[in-house]
């Protein structure tokens, strides 16, 4: 009997010797699980069919196709008079009565998102002519007011990121026949198309050491760069002909001149990081003369050959006076690095001056 009872109490002290580090690794184990599962309770995201709710926008409200471009008015089309509904299917097609253009729009919202959320378009459709090319777009509003908009793929499944400041967002679908005019008739079949919240996006980078807020650049204000020019640096890329020198005025800052037949992108690079899920805001500011559109692309990895995924955003006009510029984009793809541009093409000349440049992902 004292020989169970020491052979009990060795036991316990054993279990007690081993309990908690054994505990503190499957409570660690049990935590990674969780964190790499998308959706921890396994539950399938909320789909919303924004074709069977009648989502679509009319031609008389005041949310219309200038919510992309103020250009694309004249092209957009009722929802309405835009699908016939047969045999289970909802036809998008051009009436015959419309007046011809290169482009058409059908508008579906607008909708309530949460910003910095991941979200899903899942469509079951058919092409039911070969003169077009399918185009779908996401416009981001904040009340009424557009504050951003991007292409997203037309693919049975599309995922796109909503921007830090969006409270609504209008889905738009269109077919473009360019150089010439979209012909009048039937264009898509659609089963469903439906819309998902696939929850928040992440805050961190998947590899590389990136905290919200951190600057990916390697330069911002160029105040500790040499006057003169500024070439020989593995970040940044000036490209052929563009002249791109330190200049000191109120204080140190990059100049960049374009000629009509020089390179159209000088950019700057990121350090090597991993960004897939992350919200990512580039500001600077500028001055000078031209027109310039800054933009946000990536690297992607794993990708043979030329592997950039391109984004600009809108277009500034240059002026004498410093203004600050603001351009987001969401990565849902997996990348060696992020790069900064600076699209010179829409002016055959173009003088511009570059200072405070900050890359940051936000949350």
């Amino acid at each position: 009997m004292r020989y169970e009872l020491r052979q009990h109490r060795q036991h316990v002290a054993a279990w007690l010797r081993f309990a908690p580090p054994l505990f503190g690794l499957l409570l660690a184990l049990a935590t990674s699980i969780r964190a790499a599962e998308p959706n921890p309770t396994g539950a399938e995201p909320m789909a919303v069919d924004i074709l069977a709710s009648n989502r679509g926008i009319a031609k008389s409200s005041k949310l219309r196709a200038e919510n992309i471009d103020p250009s694309t008015d004249n092209e957009f089309l009722d929802f309405s008079q835009a699908f016939v509904k047969k045999d289970g299917e909802w036809i998008l097609t051009i009436p015959a009565t419309d007046a011809p253009e290169k482009y058409r729009y059908v508008g579906f919202g607008p909708m309530a998102v949460e910003p910095l959320h991941r979200y899903s378009l899942v469509m079951e459709s058919t092409n039911l002519a070969t003169d077009f090319k399918n185009i779908a777009r996401v416009t981001f509003l904040k009340g009424d007011t557009r504050t951003h908009f991007v292409s997203i793929g037309y693919a049975p499944s599309s995922e796109f990121g909503t921007p830090p400041d969006a409270d609504r967002m209008v889905v738009w679908l269109g077919v473009s026949a360019w150089p010439n005019t979209v012909a009048p008739g039937p264009k898509v079949g659609f089963r469903s198309l439906k819309l998902a919240d696939l929850g928040p996006m992440r805050g961190a980078p998947i590899s590389g050491d990136a905290q919200p807020g951190e600057n990916l650049l390697p330069v911002s204000d160029f105040e500790s760069e040499p006057l003169g020019a500024f070439t020989n640096r593995a970040y940044f890329y000036a490209g052929h002909g563009v002249i791109s020198e330190i200049v000191s005025g109120e204080s140190k800052c990059l100049h960049l001149v374009k000629g009509a037949h020089d390179y159209v992108y000088p950019y700057f690079n990121s350090r090597k990081i991993d960004l897939n899920g992350c919200s990512l805001l580039f500001t600077c500011r500028i001055k000078g003369k031209g027109k310039v559109s800054p933009g946000i692309w990536w690297w992607l990895k794993g990708v043979k050959g030329t592997a950039w995924a391109y984004y600009h955003g809108d277009c500034y006009d240059l002026t004498d006076t410093w203004q600050t510029v603001r351009v987001w984009r969401a990565c849902l793809a997996a990348t060696d690095f992020a790069t900064c541009d600076f699209n010179l093409e829409k002016s055959p000349e173009v003088d511009l001056y570059v200072d405070d440049l900050s890359l940051t992902i936000i949350r």
